[in-house]
């Protein structure tokens, strides 16, 4: 239970620091930091989700646009 405990106030002084670090940012920064992880999404996306997914996310994107 105590490791438990220990690991929780770890992660949540790193999520801590890690807002200090963001607020700290300059607007540049923050942007490149945004377009970084836009990147490396975009390539997890292509590289690992099935086809016939991201198929079945399509249609569904051109209905809901369709309905509005």
């Amino acid at each position: 239970m105590n490791a438990k405990k220990g690991l929780g106030l770890l992660l949540a002084g790193i999520a801590a620091y890690g807002i200090y670090k963001y607020n700290k940012m300059s607007a540049d920064e923050k942007k490149q930091l945004k377009d970084k992880v836009k990147a490396k999404g975009q390539k997890l996306y292509d590289d690992y989700v099935p086809q016939d997914v991201k198929d079945l996310i399509a249609k569904n994107k051109s209905a809901a646009a369709e309905s509005n």
